[in-house]
């Protein structure tokens, strides 16, 4: 039986990712003293596409944040009308 997946679980995960990450920009920065022009032009080349990246993955997060807002939002909403039955209005009576 498999696990079920959770959106919490794959933010942790990519928080981990993201450190990860950072981790590698400290590497590079350990070796770049050491490497040659071609290998600097290299990695300078890659700056670019990773600064892409790194918008659209804002991007991406912003969007979840809205919509998991928006979910809450619903949650709350539902949890609400459970908790707290609809009243009748009495209305006045004509005379």
């Amino acid at each position: 039986m498999s696990r079920r997946q959770y959106c919490a679980d794959n933010l942790f995960l990519l928080g981990e990712m993201l450190d990860m990450a950072a981790g590698y920009i400290s590497l590079c920065d350990e070796v770049l003293n050491e490497e040659d022009k071609p290998m600097v032009k290299l990695a300078y080349d890659h700056i670019h596409p990773l600064k892409k990246r790194t918008v659209k993955l804002l991007k991406e997060l912003e969007e979840l944040e809205h919509r998991l807002k928006n979910k809450l939002a619903q949650l709350g909403g539902q949890k609400t009308s459970k908790a707290e039955p609809k009243r009748r209005v009495a209305r006045p009576t004509s005379a």
